[in-house]
């Protein structure tokens, strides 16, 4: 029983390394500018990066500021509802602060406001989540 616990818990650990490598994989292929968003701001991730997204897909919002921030949704509920990460260089949220990005709402993609930052994942990762209430 303890070795199984031991194996759930180092397989989880590996799980997050991965997704954390490749988050910062597609970071860097934004920051090389060889990840393009089209005219709405969406990212369609190239086959070795598709696993960093729940849909192989990124949203490109600009900040106020001039920066490109970059959603990763990890895991997508019933209509809008989502989890996932931002890339945002210089950023300096905290948990409870609400942010606006471009993400896609069932078919569409646009802005959605009120997007709840959780707190500082890694780097300059930072995890969200929009719920409708």
């Amino acid at each position: 029983m303890l070795l199984g616990a031991i194996f759930i818990l180092s397989a989880c650990d590996f799980a997050e390394n991965r997704s954390s490598a490749m988050r910062e994989k597609v970071a860097k292929a934004m920051d090389a500018g060889s990840l393009t968003p089209d005219a709405k701001g969406m990212v369609q991730l190239p086959q070795e990066l598709e696993a960093a997204s729940s849909q192989g897909r990124a949203f490109v919002t600009i900040a106020p500021s001039g920066q490109r921030w970059l959603l990763i949704r990890y895991w997508i509920g019933k209509g809008a509802n989502f989890q996932g990460y931002v890339y945002a260089p210089g950023a300096s949220w905290k948990a409870g602060d609400e942010i606006s990005l471009i993400t896609q709402c069932i078919d569409e993609v646009g802005l959605i406001h009120n997007i709840d930052v959780g707190g500082k994942s890694d780097g300059d990762w930072y995890a969200v989540s929009f719920s409708l209430h």
